[in-house]
């Protein structure tokens, strides 16, 4: 939960998501903010069959989302392989963005230190990073 959004996780089954509309029913009752389901959404795993995505929208009065976007600045909808993928398009379409030839030795650490080395620190804080994309992303400022 962060401010007034919140992501819950459960499985695809009927006993789970009436446990989760009792919980969002208490919250709205305890706190008499009422949840837009219009601006909610469902994002299932691959397995979810069709048949099953269709019910639980059905239960839960919500649309289904493909591509959720973001939360809190991070992509809401990730495998371990598309967060990195997000990370290292971010950090090199800034290296590309630069040039070279206009910044001296200390330009360049300046610009690394106060905008490459901020970029992946957040999501550090919540995902631990494998040593071979640090490593590959090193390499990439070192070469700049």
């Amino acid at each position: 939960m962060f401010a007034d959004d919140c992501i819950l996780f459960a499985e695809a089954k009927e006993e789970e998501l009436y446990q989760s509309i009792l919980i969002l029913n208490r919250y709205t009752d305890a706190s008499g903010q009422k949840i837009n389901l219009e601006k909610s959404g469902i994002v299932f795993g691959q397995q979810v069959s069709i048949q099953t995505r269709v019910n639980i929208e059905e239960i839960m009065g919500m649309q289904t989302w493909e591509n959720p976007g973001k939360y809190l600045g991070l992509p809401a909808h990730w495998g371990r392989s598309k967060a990195l993928a997000w990370l290292e398009e971010r950090i090199d379409n800034k290296i590309e963005g630069w040039k070279e030839r206009l910044l001296n030795q200390a330009g360049k650490e300046t610009l690394i230190k106060a905008v490459i080395q901020a970029i992946p620190s957040y999501t550090m804080s919540i995902v631990l990073l494998p040593k071979n994309f640090c490593q590959r992303i090193g390499s990439k400022v070192a070469r700049f």
